[in-house]
């Protein structure tokens, strides 16, 4: 069993190299995977300060799951909010690409993605 003093203390942050070759030969994107409290922040983007949904940012979760996740070889962000619009005209085939990996590292499941966009009583554990 594990002690508290080896849960507590940081483990290195896990990340995975995504190739990119639609902008040529060897290009790639680091997606990173989150904190606890990293992956609460980016479920909170999906609230109003009410905490009532956000319809016009749960139609945004792809791209902000970009935003999140996408960082430099120093782990540093490499997208902003600002950049939501230019990302969401990118190849769908790319974006998906991305986003496949972050729900992969990150622990975000189809479920998780699904309540977030307010879906979740479309899906029963029958489903």
């Amino acid at each position: 069993m594990i002690d508290r003093d080896t849960f507590l203390k940081p483990i290195p942050r896990r990340r995975e190299r995504v190739p990119l070759p639609e902008f040529g030969n060897g290009h790639a994107c680091w997606v990173y995977g989150w904190t606890a409290g990293e992956r609460t922040s980016w479920e909170k983007e999906f609230q109003k300060s009410n905490g009532k949904p956000d319809k016009a940012r749960q139609n945004e979760i792809r791209e902000r799951l970009v935003v999140r996740c996408v960082r430099d070889d120093n782990g540093q962000p490499l997208f902003t909010n600002d950049d939501l619009e230019a990302i969401r005209g990118q190849d769908a085939a790319v974006v998906e690409r991305i986003v496949n990996a972050a729900l992969a590292i990150t622990g975000v499941t189809e479920n998780d993605i699904e309540e977030l966009a307010g879906n979740s009583e479309a899906i029963t554990p029958n489903d």
